[in-house]
């Protein structure tokens, strides 16, 4: 279904979610302007719908062939969000990319069956990696029309593919404080990535407050933890916060900062090689974001407009 033209801007979602790292009493993470980012639970299917990962002119590069339907979004911060005692403060844009898996083959490509068996390495230990970026010509999918076994496209965060000011947020699954393997106990919880950077003619660290994610899970119909997988999850950045992190004391270009109308980066990955790098992108403009009162809500209108032409 096409997106109306003229996007109802009369919603307000509202939603108490808990960080990992907040305090005992849940903190209040408040979002509105965007009537499909009606919710921060951990699936996206209510946002801008983008395609799925394994489809061609989507996938850009990896053999893991994870299949996943990609969504974004993005909204403004309400209120100020008190996660961790940072800087998230009213009237902050946040953009917003997420996926949830779907155990499908590879679509449009001539030979489906090659590489690993869909999805086959969803396991605990697969990491959720996000690449920002504001430009429409660095990610690019694969030219190859061949399954994703073989894909060309670029994908780099490292090589300066996502151009100056792209961001590259990821999980990690190192043993330690910094695990972040997908459990029962973390689904459903605003988290710190363990990984947090900046390109900018080389790849450097910024500081983990400027995103979060979360996740739901997939029991595989029984009771033992071990077999949980991956369902779906989001990702949110924080565009004013990083831009505030920026200046001073750098100066323009540095001061660029990934937005909506960016083709972004989505991938899943369990190994050096076994990963999926797909293109997320929605071309429709974004609506005008507008900051309400509380008590406008029509939460679930993001649902009825939700899917569009990808």
């Amino acid at each position: 279904m096409a997106l109306p033209s003229t996007r109802l801007l009369t919603t307000l979602a509202a939603l108490a979610v808990a960080s990992s790292y907040a305090s005992p009493a849940r903190a209040s993470f408040m979002i509105t302007g965007d009537p499909v980012a009606d919710s921060v639970t951990g699936n996206p299917d209510s946002w801008y719908f983008a395609g799925n990962s394994l489809k061609y002119t989507k996938y850009i590069r990896g053999d893991g062939n994870f299949s996943f339907d990609m969504y974004r979004a993005q909204f403004l911060v309400s209120q100020a969000s008190g996660l961790g005692g940072t800087g998230w403060l009213p009237g902050d844009s946040v953009i917003a990319m997420g996926g949830v898996i779907v155990n499908t083959a590879p679509a449009g490509f001539s030979n489906p069956t090659a590489g690993d068996p869909v999805n086959s390495n969803l396991t605990q230990h697969v990491r959720i990696v996000s690449k920002f970026t504001n430009t429409t010509s660095g990610f690019t999918p694969s030219g190859i029309a061949f399954a994703p076994d073989y894909g060309n496209g670029h994908g780099s965060f490292s090589a300066g593919d996502g151009g100056v000011g792209s961001i590259l947020i990821a999980t990690t699954t190192d043993t330690g404080l910094m695990t972040q393997q997908v459990t029962t106990a973390g689904a459903g919880v605003l988290t710190l990535a363990g990984i947090n950077e900046r390109w900018a003619g080389g790849v450097s660290s910024i500081s983990s407050q400027h995103a979060r994610f979360i996740y739901t899970i997939d029991t595989m119909g029984d009771s033992d933890p071990t077999n949980d997988r991956l369902r779906s999850w989001e990702v949110l950045l924080n565009r004013d916060s990083l831009i505030r992190a920026l200046t001073p004391p750098m100066a323009s270009p540095n001061t660029t900062a990934p937005d909506w109308d960016g083709y972004w980066n989505q991938g899943l990955q369990r190994g050096t090689n076994d990963f999926t790098d797909a293109l997320n992108f929605h071309s429709p403009a974004p609506p005008t974001l507008v900051a309400l009162a509380a008590g406008a809500g029509l939460l679930g209108l993001g649902r009825r407009l939700r899917r569009a032409i990808a």
